[in-house]
């Protein structure tokens, strides 16, 4: 049984609703090597075809920063075509407060009726809201989405805990399993490490400077004690690593009540290597991190990217598979805990990156065991 703890068809069904590139789950998106961002990858055909029963979908409402930084954004949410005003209203909007977390629930609200309108075409599709009712649906051989949010910027800008802690239960009730408490920018919960690539950054014109040194936040420890009482699950990934320590820190203060702790889509420090942008290591676990997960019976998804696994920067320039680039990632945690119980897979699909070559969806995975298979794994 395989299952991506993190992809992101749920920000395609969400960006795209009502407009020319709208998607749908039970449509077959045929894939090309050429990055098309207006393409499905996590589409129920290839899903079938790869042996995928089950996803973890990440809501992601664009942050307001997209729109400062990125002189690309700017020149097309200025356009007059439709097509750019539809997708500037899905944008975090400026006089936020609310409208971010309102924004969450119908990005929510929109993935739901992709699945309902996928059943009503005889797909066996699901939406699981709650632990239990993820096991009965695996059960009934179903294909099961779960809802995670990326970002706690989603949880509102308001600097009051109250309105956290009150979204956040809203969000577990609406079925929301897990939270990843960073992002691109700085919101009230944590500060991130940098998260796109140089190529990437270059082209949407982004050079914010990320502060290392910043942690969590008095009102991030109150959250992430929320979090931890709830049940819901905590994702490390964009979180700085003085942040990442002190969510470490509280979690072991519960002791035998711990929850498990995820990386959910990312690479190790060890295999990464970039001379010109060193710091960009800390946006995956190091050793320590890594042992730390496993104390906790946590999971580490490998991204299938080849930037975060390797620090290698030149996915437009030549071919680049990434299949031994995840088995030397897998070697490097296994070596670590002296286990294969910590490592998942966590694709990143679907969040308008570059994905690696001869992984670029999900009906690649069969190849990928194969290969696993034939290392020994």
């Amino acid at each position: 049984m395989i299952i991506d703890i993190h992809c992101h068809p749920a920000l395609k069904s969400y960006l795209f609703e009502n407009s020319l590139f709208s998607v749908n789950l039970q449509d077959e998106h045929k894939s090309v090597r050429e990055v098309n961002y207006l393409r499905l990858q996590t589409d129920i055909p290839n899903m079938k075809r790869g042996g995928l029963r089950a996803a973890i979908s990440a809501h992601y409402i664009p942050e307001v920063g997209l729109m400062h930084e990125s002189t690309l954004i700017k020149m097309g949410s200025s356009s007059l075509s439709l097509f750019w005003r539809s997708l500037k209203e899905k944008l975090e909007m400026e006089d936020s407060g609310q409208s971010v977390f309102e924004q969450t629930l119908e990005s929510i609200r929109i993935f739901e009726l992709k699945i309902i309108s996928a059943q009503m075409d005889s797909e066996v599709v699901t939406c699981a809201h709650s632990f239990e009712e993820f096991h009965k649906l695996l059960n009934e051989d179903k294909i099961v989405f779960l809802h995670s949010v990326e970002g706690a910027h989603s949880l509102g800008r308001s600097h009051i805990p109250e309105d956290h802690l009150r979204n956040l239960d809203i969000l577990f009730d609406k079925g929301v399993c897990m939270l990843t408490l960073g992002h691109f920018y700085d919101n009230d919960l944590v500060s991130p490490t940098e998260g796109i690539p140089p190529l990437q950054r270059r082209l949407f014109d982004k050079h914010t400077h990320k502060d290392l040194t910043k942690g969590l936040s008095p009102i991030g420890e109150i959250v992430v004690r929320h979090m931890i009482e709830k049940g819901m699950l905590i994702d490390l990934v964009h979180s700085t690593p003085i942040a990442r320590k002190r969510i470490f820190e509280i979690n072991d203060e519960y002791k035998g009540n711990k929850r498990p702790l995820v990386f959910s889509h990312s690479g190790v420090q060890k295999l990464f290597v970039n001379e010109a942008y060193p710091s960009d290591k800390y946006y995956s676990p190091d050793t320590e991190e890594i042992l730390k997960i496993k104390d906790c019976n946590g999971l580490i998804g490998i991204v299938f990217m080849n930037y975060w696994l390797t620090g290698k920067d030149d996915r437009f320039l030549k071919y680049e598979p990434a299949m031994d680039y995840v088995y030397q990632t897998i070697k490097v945690i296994h070596t670590v805990t002296n286990s294969f119980d910590n490592i998942a897979i966590g694709t990143d699909f679907d969040a308008m990156n570059n994905p690696s070559d001869d992984l670029f969806n999900h009906s690649f995975l069969p190849k990928l065991v194969e290969y696993l298979d034939m290392k020994g794994i």
